[in-house]
């Protein structure tokens, strides 16, 4: 399942931000698809899974967070997973200029945005290292056939066999990393 990571919110514990994910096209509509509902966590985060049908689609992101202007932004589900981060703008509206901001939005969207970069990295580093693994595998199952005739090479053909097929979702992107 790809999951979806979004950075940059105020956190939990000093403005309540409610986060909803949409499904794209039946957001704006009597019977709008919700795919998660939730809070960011104490570093502004939220993270959660979405169903494997909407890789390669978009999903509708909205949060509403206190002092701070609505986002409400389409997000497409690439097979490794949404890594976003907002920008925060002060609500004019809401905001009098005498309250003190729960964070500073420029300096705040420069961290998430580091965090958000340091995180994907991690992923797309760990899906590169199961593609290699999974292919050296796949290569390699019949060649070791070939110099392991009899039960021996069936069985090492079908542990690489299982091998392979574990990490089929991750060398194709579905999954993170393991």
């Amino acid at each position: 399942m790809p999951k979806v990571h979004i950075y940059g919110l105020p956190p939990e514990n000093l403005v309540h931000t409610k986060v909803v994910l949409f499904d794209e096209r039946t957001f704006n509509s009597a019977n709008a698809r919700r795919l998660f509902e939730g809070t960011p966590d104490e570093h502004g985060r939220v993270t959660c899974e979405i169903a494997e049908e909407y890789i390669g689609k978009k999903v509708r992101l909205v949060a509403m967070p206190k002092m701070f202007e609505y986002i409400g932004e389409p997000l497409e589900v690439p097979p490794l997973g949404v890594f976003h981060t907002v920008s925060l703008a002060r609500d004019m509206g809401l905001y009098s200029g005498t309250e003190q901001l729960p964070v500073e939005p420029a300096s705040w969207r420069r961290d998430a945005q580091e965090q958000m970069r340091r995180d994907f990295r991690a992923a797309k580093h760990k899906n590169y290292l199961s593609k290699s693994i999974y292919w050296v595998l796949t290569i390699g199952s019949p060649i070791a056939g070939f110099f392991f005739a009899g039960p021996i090479g069936v069985v090492i053909g079908v542990a690489i066999s299982v091998v392979t097929i574990f990490l089929g979702k991750y060398a194709s992107g579905q999954e993170h990393g393991i």
